[in-house]
């Protein structure tokens, strides 16, 4: 794949999560053991984004949460680090 683009359509990425997300063994969902015992969703990422960087030129995410007012573009290499941010337009 040349490249690849994901949108998030859930509640948004935290900032604090740009530099994880797409590295592999990753996850958002867990802050501490007890947190395995809440998990409601299993969502994209983790596994899933680190395999589709590893497969692709490039793989860019749009995202915002509801205390952004604007969104954020971010753009993951073949191994999943953060290559670049940039504002963008997010509903």
């Amino acid at each position: 794949l040349e490249s690849l683009e994901v949108s998030d359509n859930g509640s948004g990425i935290h900032p604090d999560d740009y530099e994880m997300l797409a590295q592999k063994h990753t996850t958002s969902k867990l802050r501490g053991f007890d947190d395995l015992t809440s998990l409601n969703t299993f969502g994209f990422r983790g596994e899933a984004l680190s395999s589709l960087c590893a497969i692709s030129e490039l793989v860019t995410v749009v995202t915002r949460t509801k205390d952004q007012t604007v969104g954020v573009k971010l753009t993951y290499d073949r191994e999943g680090k953060l290559s670049s941010k940039a504002d963008a337009a997010r509903e």
